[in-house]
Parts: C-alpha cells; structure tokens; sequence
C-alpha cells in the first residue's frame, strides 16, 4: 500500500485522523473543496501523488511548510519521507521544514538512521490501517475542538 505523505503526520498527531483522511476519497466534497483550493498554490511541485510544497535546487533543499510546527515528529517524518521518495532524483539533498507564525526552522537530512526509522514507521501505519479500518478510537482530547475532523469523530 503506497502511503500518502500526509498520513505521517497524523500517525503522530491522531490516530482517528490517520484514519478518517485514509477513509475519505477523493469523491468527497470536502476533499474537493480543498483541492481546487490547493490549485492556487502553484509553487508547489507535484510528484505522483503528492506535492512538495518547495524545492530550492541551488542549496539542494526540499522545503515543507507549515503554519507552525506543532507536530515536530509528524512533521519532520512526512518531510524524510519526501526526502525518501525523491532520492533517486534529487539524490544529496537536504530538507528544511519552516514554522511560518512561530518563525521556526529545522534542517532534517535522510541519515541511514533516519530511513531506517521511516521504513518502519510506514510499516506501523500500513499495519495499523489494516487493522484498524473503520474503529475509530474516540479518545477526546483538547486538540479535538478546533480538528477539522471534529464533526466526523464527535457529530
């Protein structure tokens, strides 16, 4: 099963997430909305299924974005696996995830240890799908009020 980028960082954040967004295809009218809003985007560069937000060939650097940098092992793990997946065309480059409103910056690099850890962490999602298809595990947490997946997990 070829894992989405963005699962990574749920698998770090919430487990329910992880498995709504696995869940929700792209006949969803909210899945919609969000992609004809992401096509206003247009630095981002498409690669298969998913999309790095920025990519800066001078300095060998593959950029993630976020608004602030919340989920740092969530984050960082969804940028290695860019950083993974890209190897073969952009071999020796670097990542760099940036913290827009909490003005953060982290140099992450896809170390054999790094990738050893990926790898697993990707089998535990794989797995953990598989296992867990449709049993959410309701388990109400502050973070939950202001989730875009609160009205699934709670309506």
């Amino acid at each position: 099963m070829t894992i989405n980028p963005n699962l990574i960082n749920e698998y770090f954040y919430c487990k329910n997430k992880l498995l709504l967004k696995n869940l929700i295809t792209t006949n969803n009218s909210f899945v919609q909305i969000g992609s004809i809003l992401d096509l206003e985007n247009k630095s981002k560069l498409r690669i298969g299924n998913f999309e790095i937000d920025d990519i800066n060939h001078q300095t060998k650097t593959i950029i993630e974005i976020k608004k602030r940098v919340t989920n740092f092992d969530g984050n960082k793990f969804q940028l290695l696996y860019y950083l993974y997946l890209t190897k073969n065309i952009f071999p020796n480059y670097s990542g760099k995830l940036i913290g827009l409103e909490d003005k953060k910056s982290f140099n992450i690099n896809l170390s054999k240890k790094n990738e050893q850890e990926l790898l697993i962490i990707l089998e535990n999602i794989n797995n953990f799908i598989l296992k867990n298809n449709f049993d959410l595990n309701l388990l109400f947490e502050s973070k939950c009020i202001q989730c875009g997946c609160y009205d699934f997990c709670y309506a």
